[in-house]
């Protein structure tokens, strides 16, 4: 028996269990874990077989939480059997387990109705596989050897190529019905039915209480769903919440049906105040209890500040001031009070918009009724006395109405990093609200002191809410000591470096490729080759350089310049030619770079575009011909497919994914332009330059049309981004000045112009989609031009990033994209702002991955190159 995190694994060396097959889970939870394990521990001893079992009750609350993904719910056992001991185990399980309780397993289906034992088919043993996108995914082979995903999902799944082990004993259960080889939601009550996951159609017409017709699912998690339905008796639109039994159990043993029944009786007593959802209907459907209620609007604030900008507060947008909604809310919240209650959960997600952009407050789980009290709190909308449990306070409720105000004004979530010494600390949010004429109330409403909130909930409610609040602009953040802020953040990025080595370092975006660019070892190693001065790091970049070339020998991943090997090779041979080792240079030349015909993608992330300009540094790295030749032949493919012939009605500039996919450096045309130019500089070829001149021509002729979109007030952060809009068509109309028309040079400061105004609504720090990317465009500006207003603006957008950090303003903890942790992938976490930061430093240095790289240079070893890479 081996204790591995929150699990007890229980091996009999006798048995050697097969790499994939059906498993068996037993559910349960905290009061039944004892029962069960009573009952399941003396069948399973008893047969030659591998489990494992939670470790205590406090890790199976922590399992059966709503932030747990839907497919790991109530697995508090795991059984890997033998093949032919499946139904055989499964069933003495079940008997030993009769009457007993448990969430229902979302990813599998039940054995009996009357025990938790359930099924599905999975690895056994972790086989990791690449997709397309780089991702590692936990798979299952077929007889054909193909990979398909195993991960367990919030919908069974049943292998085609295999029967059913209990397909002739149908459950007589509110499950699924189960269907061979075929994708359904599983059986957590029939609304689950309705969708796999948050937007899906719905697959079947699924009716709820016998009146409720399904149309779409909102949102589906761990405790439920909330659907949006028609009442058949009168033809309108209700919202239909549903609560799962043993999900989301508090320490006195009330679950999500608990909270359910309590917001039914807190509307009940609010059923008089205009702006609360009026309740319908309520009702239970096996063990799951479903609210009826009506329904207010179709998109929360949240939604309506993505598709519509920030409100106004200085009235420059009619029909979106921020006065008009901070009234709004403050009145509907008073009622509320009156009526004995404290929302205690107001948050952007909870504020609905009608159709005339009238705010309503749904979602009153959690609040406070006398003598009836859930403890719950959404991180950056709570306040600190109601994060600590202290006793409920209509000044909780002023400190949400602050925070939801904040995000409204800025679109930024008063979200920062997980246990920050700085969460509440007002003067941060003073400096993202950058004097705007609501920064006074919003930071009185978000006061750590109740006493402050109330004196501004009162300047509120008597009109003088556009009272100017001190100008704490990002100027107070500028980095006055960049030679230490850059040492500070090298220091983190060695420290995500090792733990990348000891797989502690997750980037965000589940399993991503650990060689790669974006999240792994190459993004972060090449980035280190600049710091080989620090003692210690070159041996770091060594390690990594290894550590990657050995997974990418063990697993085939994508060729991709960003997420593949292309990006893995650039970097191992970097490092062999910066550390002088003949031995990563012939581990990089021995990754395979796959014939052109065999690319899929054409952009610069997944495809031709990137793959070839991953072939031209690798040129300049090693002075092989090879690699020049090799780029060569992607750029005639890339051509030939003519991918980037893009008409105006092609492109809708309000859509940054829109954007992305047609103009964008990640996915469009300017990441293609700039592979090309840079080619026609290593080659000189003319007809690559004539193709790159025509494909610049029409990146230009869309630039004015996006800049407008960019610079209406319901324009996008990702507008101004590197990824998606226009940090990198700017980036690319810089580089191409030199080659090209001068007007491609004003449209790159039209575009830095307008980014400069995006650049306080940007959430991430990052440089996919945030501001390092931003702020290295600024950077090429300033080395295109010569002009210190762009290291200015670089300037500004290092402030705002510091604003967005956690720790201290001179040790900064900088957010990935998931805003609440850190890590230390390029393309999302801290070595990306440590790229900006050096360059912002050295101004004259080349930029990743664009520029051609600059390592410390000798000879060419002809010797290293083999004869088979040499002659391509």
């Amino acid at each position: 028996m081996t204790a591995v995190g929150m699990w007890l694994d229980v091996d009999d060396p006798g048995f050697r269990p097969p790499e994939q097959g059906w498993k068996l889970h037993v559910s349960a939870h905290p009061a039944s874990l004892a029962e069960t394990l009573r009952g399941a521990v003396p069948v399973l001893t008893a047969t030659p077989c591998r489990f494992k079992v939670i470790r205590s009750r406090e890790h199976l609350d922590e399992l059966n939480c709503v932030q747990t993904p839907p497919g790991a719910v109530g697995k508090a056992m795991t059984v890997y059997p033998a093949s032919d001991q499946v139904t055989g185990l499964a069933h003495d399980l079940a008997d030993a387990l009769t009457g007993l309780s448990g969430p229902r397993i979302n990813s599998d289906r039940r054995v009996r109705a009357d025990a938790p034992v359930y099924y599905r088919f999975g690895p056994f043993r972790a086989r990791l596989e690449f997709n397309d996108n780089g991702d590692l995914y936990l798979s299952v082979i077929d007889p054909d050897g193909r990979p398909h995903p195993g991960e367990a999902g919030p919908v069974v799944w049943t292998p085609p190529w295999l029967d059913d082990p209990f397909a002739a004993e149908p459950v007589q259960d509110d499950a699924a019905t189960p269907v061979r080889g075929t994708l359904r939601p599983a059986g957590r009550g029939p609304a689950s039915r309705a969708a796999a996951s948050e937007g899906d159609p719905v697959p079947e017409p699924i009716t709820l209480g016998g009146r409720y017709l399904v149309q779409e699912a909102i949102t589906i998690n761990a405790k439920g769903g909330v659907y949006r339905a028609a009442d058949r008796r009168g033809g309108t639109s209700v919202i239909v919440k549903e609560a799962l039994a043993h999900v989301n159990q508090d320490e006195r043993q009330r679950d999500a049906r608990t909270w359910l029944s309590h917001e039914r009786q807190v509307l009940h007593l609010l059923r008089d105040v205009p702006g609360v959802p009026k309740v319908i209907d309520h009702f239970r459907h096996g063990d799951a209890d479903y609210l009826a209620l009506t329904d207010l609007g179709a998109h929360t604030l949240v939604r309506d500040v993505v598709d519509n900008g920030p409100f106004s507060t200085g009235g420059e947008c009619p029909g979106r001031a921020a006065d008009d909604l901070a009234a709004a809310l403050l009145s509907t919240l008073d009622e509320v009070h009156r009526h004995g209650i404290i929302a205690r959960d107001l948050a952007p997600k909870n504020v609905v918009m009608d159709v005339r952009g009238r705010p309503h407050l749904i979602d009153f789980q959690i609040s406070h009724v006398e003598g009836a009290a859930l403890h719950g709190w959404t991180p950056g909308y709570s306040s600190p006395q109601q994060e600590h449990r202290h006793p409920p306070c209509v000044e909780d409720d002023y400190y949400s109405l602050g925070a939801t105000l904040f995000y409204a004004v800025t679109g930024l979530a008063p979200v920062w990093l997980t246990g920050d010494v700085r969460n509440h600390d007002v003067d941060r949010i003073a400096a993202l609200l950058d004097g705007r004429d609501h920064t006074g109330v919003i930071v009185g409403l978000m006061s750590p002191e109740p006493a402050e909130r109330r004196a501004a909930a009162r300047q509120l409610r008597t009109g003088r809410r556009l009272r100017r609040g001190p100008d704490r602009s990002p100027s107070a953040q500028r980095p006055s000591d960049l030679p230490a802020l850059t040492g500070h953040t090298l220091d983190q990025v060695i420290v995500h470096a090792k733990a990348l080595l000891t797989g502690q370092d997750r980037s965000p975006g589940g399993f991503p490729n650990p060689a790669g660019v974006s999240y792994g070892a190459a993004g972060i190693g090449m980035e280190l080759l600049h710091h080989l001065d620090r003692p210690g790091v070159g041996d770091l970049v060594r390690a990594l350089a290894h550590w990657s070339c050995g997974l990418l020998t063990l697993k085939q991943a994508p060729a991709s310049l960003m997420m593949g090997t292309t990006g893995t090779a650039v970097f191992t041979a970097a490092a062999g030619r910066a550390l002088n080792d003949d031995t990563l240079l012939t581990m990089a030349v021995g990754l395979p770079a796959p014939p052109p015909h065999r690319v899929e993608h054409h952009d610069f992330t997944h495809g031709l575009a990137g793959i070839g300009l991953g072939q031209l540094h690798l040129w300049h790295i090693t002075g092989d011909a090879g690699h020049l030749r090799a780029a060569a032949h992607y750029a005639e493919h890339l051509i030939a497919r003519a991918p980037f012939v893009v008409h105006n009605s092609d492109v809708d500039y309000d859509d940054c994914s829109n954007v992305a996919e047609t103009l964008g450096f990640a996915h469009g045309l300017a990441g293609a332009v700039q592979f090309l130019h840079a080619l026609h500089d290593a080659t000189g070829d003319s007809s690559i330059e004539a193709t790159a001149r025509d494909y610049l021509s029409i990146l230009s002729r869309h630039l004015p049309a996006l800049l407008e979109a960019a610079e209406r007030p319901s324009a996008r952060p990702m507008h101004a981004s590197f990824c998606q809009g226009l940090a990198g068509i700017g980036a690319v109309l810089t580089r191409a000045t030199a080659s090209a028309a001068p007007q491609h040079l004003d449209l790159a400061r039209r575009a830095a112009t307008t980014c400069l105004r995006l650049a306080p609504t940007m959430i991430v720090v990052s440089q996919c989609c945030g501001l390092s990317g931003l702020g290295e465009f600024y950077l090429d500006l300033h080395q295109a031009t010569k002009d210190a207003t762009y290291h200015r603006h670089a300037t500004t957008v290092a402030a705002h990033i510091l604003d967005r950090a956690g720790g201290t303003p001179t040790a900064p903890v900088f957010p990935d994209h998931t805003q609440h942790e850190t890590s230390g992938g390029w393309a999302t976490g801290s070595s990306g702002v440590l790229s900006f930061l050096r360059r912002l430093r050295i101004p004259d240095t080349p930029r990743l991955w664009i520029d051609p790289p600059t390592v410390p240079s000798h000879a060419p070893r002809p010797d290293l190159i083999p004869e088979a890479v040499a002659s391509r």
